[in-house]
């Protein structure tokens, strides 16, 4: 599987990023969102998926949203191969901060009348539905550089660091490649 995702061309690779990172939103969304809280307050009466088609709103507009501004912002960019979830911090922090303050907002939109308590609330559950988002997003990247290119060592491979460039740099590799060691 790993060698026919390396194959595809960079439209379609993209194509199922996009997807897994739709896919892993609305995994977020469910179960630490409005649907699974309706749903064991419900005592399990009301079906999930009903609540999935009720509240399809407050879904995709976030997602759509926040991947929007990871796409814009170039986080969709860089191949899986050199991801370093070091390097995008920043943006698929505030792409996720996206997702659930938009949700958030969708979410206490819906009421009329707006207590503190539930604001609150509301905008803590926006906060933990960025927070989780966040962590999936990167560790799905990191998983699928680990499991597409795995790391593999040479045991009979030599350290080698050239300083410079040019004439003083090939003088050392050539010291190196040809001078006893």
């Amino acid at each position: 599987m790993g060698f026919k995702l390396q194959n595809l061309s960079r439209k379609s690779k993209l194509f199922v990023i996009l997807c897994n990172d739709f896919l892993l939103g609305l995994v977020c969304w469910l179960v630490f969102g409005p649907p699974m809280a309706t749903y064991i307050a419900s005592e399990f009466k009301t079906g999930i998926f009903a609540i999935l088609i009720l509240q399809w709103e407050s879904f995709i507009i976030p997602i759509v949203t926040a991947i929007l501004y990871l796409y814009v912002s170039g986080f969709y960019k860089s191949l899986i191969k050199f991801f370093d979830s070091k390097d995008s911090i920043l943006i698929s922090l505030i792409g996720s901060l996206i997702f659930g303050g938009s949700w958030a907002l969708l979410h206490v939109y819906q009421f009329l009348i707006i207590s503190t308590s539930f604001l609150s609330i509301a905008l803590l559950q926006g906060f933990l539905l960025a927070v989780i988002f966040y962590a999936f997003l990167n560790v799905s990247r990191d998983v699928a550089k680990y499991l597409l290119y795995p790391e593999t060592n040479n045991m009979d491979a030599k350290h080698l660091v050239i300083y410079g460039a040019g004439v003083s740099g090939n003088e050392l590799f050539q010291a190196i490649l040809f001078g006893p060691l």
